[in-house]
């Protein structure tokens, strides 16, 4: 089961943990013809892949033994891919699934952009929410305060050059990883791809979203509608890692105060209304003062609940 020969070969990983497993089967019968190999990274239990049939579908699972968040399963997938001798590498989320032509559309955009000498360090898809229908934007590259943030979207059939990619759906050149380096292991989950998106952009490179490049995402556990605008709903855990990583990053010298204003002003926002609009109000306040806390002072890793 092997992609079509290209100029370039690819590796794609999946992370993931606990997933469901038609869904994943979804997402691996649609990216395996795409690329030359598929690896499944398991943050997980080994059980909960026991009915998955791996030669089967031509994925290869790499089980780790404790869950240790995407920024290292991405890191271990950089470097098999560069030991490998890969050109690319895509990365995925368990619940993402591709269009039959994404990896294709994304690559002939990178392809154009290197010809006209744009310094690539990848190229993401647009993502559809799988529930909704929903269109993610993307968000304009901030360069200086007080540009507030604009939410943009590539055109039909082009690319625009945005602030971030997300780690699902982002084709990346292995020299990018050899250059910026690979993501930081310690943040675990969230502002994983941010990070490594603003460290990237701070070494002159640059990230664009492909329009036609098309990929299924769940974005949030659930979402709701407020003020016009459709919000991600996590976990209270997920907002505990929100708050400390985006705290964590405010302390970070290499990103630029102007980029540092205009994510602690989310935040802000962020946390009232995860605070006052959703339900578990108590938990939620407790875990994302936690990660306040845990931000300031510079504790990462996986959380570990207090006795």
């Amino acid at each position: 089961m092997q992609a079509p020969q290209s100029a370039h070969s690819i590796a794609a990983v999946i992370v993931a943990y606990r997933p469901e497993l038609a869904l994943l089967r979804q997402l691996i019968t649609a990216v395996r013809p795409q690329v030359e190999a598929l690896w499944l990274v398991n943050n997980g239990n080994v059980s909960d892949l026991a009915e998955l049939d791996a030669d089967a579908l031509g994925v290869n699972i790499v089980q780790f033994e404790d869950n240790l968040g995407i920024g290292a399963a991405i890191a271990y997938a950089t470097q098999r891919a560069q030991n490998e001798g890969y050109d690319f590498l895509l990365t995925l989320d368990q619940d993402s699934i591709p269009a039959p032509d994404m990896v294709q559309q994304l690559l002939s955009a990178y392809e154009e952009l290197n010809v006209q000498g744009a310094k690539v360090a990848g190229v993401g898809p647009e993502q559809i929410d799988r529930r909704s229908g929903h269109y993610a934007p993307f968000m304009q590259p901030i360069s200086a305060w007080p540009l507030p943030r604009h939410s943009i979207y590539p055109p039909a059939h082009g690319v625009i050059e945005v602030d971030h990619l997300i780690t699902s759906g982002l084709l990346a050149p292995l020299s990018s990883y050899q250059a910026v380096g690979a993501p930081r292991a310690d943040l675990f989950i969230d502002y994983v791809d941010i990070e490594w998106s603003l460290r990237a952009r701070r070494l002159g490179y640059k990230l664009f979203a492909v329009g036609g490049a098309q990929m299924q995402h769940s974005i949030g556990d659930n979402y709701r509608q407020f003020m016009g605008k459709q919000v991600p709903i996590h976990s209270p855990l997920r907002h505990y890692y929100l708050m400390r990583n985006g705290i964590f990053l405010q302390k970070l010298p290499t990103i630029s105060l102007g980029w540092k204003m205009s994510d602690a002003l989310q935040l802000v926002k962020k946390f009232i209304f995860f605070g006052f609009f959703l339900p578990q109000h108590a938990t939620r306040w407790r875990m994302m003062l936690r990660g306040i806390h845990d931000g300031l002072r510079g504790k990462l890793g996986i959380y570990q609940e207090r006795p």
